[in-house]
């Protein structure tokens, strides 16, 4: 099915997306490979933007980190269900962004204060996926619940790419967001090693054949905590050029 899904996508992305838009007579040039450098070391040198991007990553890890890694095998643990049961309670987290996506698209350009918003979407994030962490013996439906707000909430991981759009320069702006993405997909596949390193070493130091509820724990305490990182990093996002 989603082999099928994906073949579809290619066929519409080819059909519908354009090089240019209508109004622009001639395509650009491509970038020399020395502006093309000339702008990645403005970005690296400004940490705005590793500011915006780190928080990107650290909200879309949930994603990566919690439902495509850790998130079944510690759900599984946790409440005692089946891991096809725990997979499909993960799926609430995704289900939370798909759901949040299109409100986001609504609500961000009526946003005044957008600091605060983007500071209590990581902070809400970061309550929800420690109920789920600390508490283990909640119920599975609770637990999808949490994992749904905790999805909602880190929709916010895409606003970093609309800061980005308007806060670097004509010319530079396909540059800037392949670097916001490039932090945005990095810290979920840098968390999984981390947890998964504290899981084992939480297990090896207790003598356990293997990782317990603890351990488990240990780890996935990490997740929330980044969250809350995130509710503090937000401060240095600019807002406008």
């Amino acid at each position: 099915l989603i082999a099928y899904a994906a073949f579809s996508l290619s066929i519409l992305a080819f059909l519908l997306v354009k090089d240019k838009p209508d109004d622009m007579d001639t395509q650009r040039s491509a970038l020399a490979l020395s502006d093309l450098l000339g702008q990645l070391k403005g970005f690296l040198l400004d940490h705005k933007m590793w500011a915006n991007g780190i928080y990107s990553g650290l909200l879309f890890a949930n994603l990566t980190c919690f439902v495509a890694q850790l998130g079944p095998s510690f759900l599984e643990k946790t409440t005692q269900v089946s891991f096809a049961q725990a997979a499909q309670a993960c799926t609430m987290l995704t289900f939370g962004l798909v759901v949040g996506c299109p409100l986001l698209g609504v609500a961000i350009a009526r946003v005044e204060r957008l600091h605060l918003v983007l500071s209590a979407a990581a902070l809400v994030a970061s309550i929800s996926m420690s109920i789920v962490v600390i508490f283990p013996g909640l119920s599975i439906n609770v637990v999808s619940l949490m994992l749904f707000i905790c999805g909602f909430a880190s929709v916010a991981y895409l606003i970093p790419f609309t800061i980005t759009h308007h806060y670097v320069r004509p010319g530079s702006k396909s540059t800037a967001i392949g670097f916001t993405n490039l932090l945005s997909t990095i810290f979920g596949p840098m968390l999984t090693i981390i947890i998964g390193y504290m899981i084992k070493a939480h297990r090896i130091a207790n003598g356990l054949e293997e990782a317990s509820v603890g351990s488990y724990q240990y780890g996935m305490n990490l997740l929330p905590m980044m969250m809350f990182l995130a509710a503090l990093l937000c401060f240095f996002i600019p807002l406008t050029h």
